[in-house]
């Protein structure tokens, strides 16, 4: 049986000089692009490799708790500084883990 999981990530876009920085408080990950959406990209990316990395070590449970991850999660209004964004990633798990978590 497959098994994925789905996650709501909220991630901040910084403008600096050529583009846009993509930040993320998940595994302190970072994306850069000349684009908001090339910026995105290149954090999923980014998130893929960490995510990657855990499951090939049997660590990828912990390591979601670790970073706090719980059923709801609650974006911060809007700042005229930062803009937020909700995105959503799929993890693919393939056989990795017996027990079913469900992360938000």
């Amino acid at each position: 049986m497959k098994a994925e999981i789905n996650m709501d990530l909220r991630i901040t876009f910084i403008k600096v000089a050529g583009g846009y920085n993509a930040l993320s408080d998940v595994f302190a990950s970072v994306g850069v692009g000349s684009t908001k959406a090339k910026a995105e990209k290149s954090l999923k990316e980014a998130l893929g490799i960490t995510f990657k990395w855990c499951i090939k070590h049997g660590t990828l449970f912990e390591a979601l708790e670790s970073e706090g991850f719980k059923q709801k999660v609650v974006l911060p209004p809007k700042t005229k500084e930062k803009s937020y964004k909700k995105i959503n990633y799929n993890l693919p798990l393939g056989q990795y883990g017996k027990e079913k978590r469900q992360y938000a």
